[in-house]
């Protein structure tokens, strides 16, 4: 986990994933730019993002809207309430 980890400003989580755990980017507030591969995305811990930037931009790489849309949900659940979200078929 990466709990108040300051130097970070993007992520690539670009290998398919089936879960972020709880608090995992809480209080990076210099994250802006995070990439998610979420074809296998199934959860997503509680306050994952809690305290990213409120400029945050996360792009959610899947096969479909539907996926997509599910994606969005679970992040914003748990914390990225404010970000835009942008989807990248892949």
């Amino acid at each position: 986990m990466f709990i108040k980890y300051v130097q970070f400003c993007s992520v690539l989580i670009s290998a398919p994933i089936q879960k972020i755990c709880a608090g995992a980017f809480t209080d990076c507030e210099n994250l802006k730019k995070i990439t998610i591969n979420a074809n296998d995305l199934k959860s997503v811990g509680a306050k994952s993002f809690k305290g990213i930037s409120s400029k945050a931009t996360i792009t959610i790489i899947c096969k479909d809207k539907k996926t997509y849309d599910n994606a969005v949900k679970m992040i914003k659940k748990a914390g990225a309430k404010n970000a835009k979200f942008k989807f990248k078929k892949g």
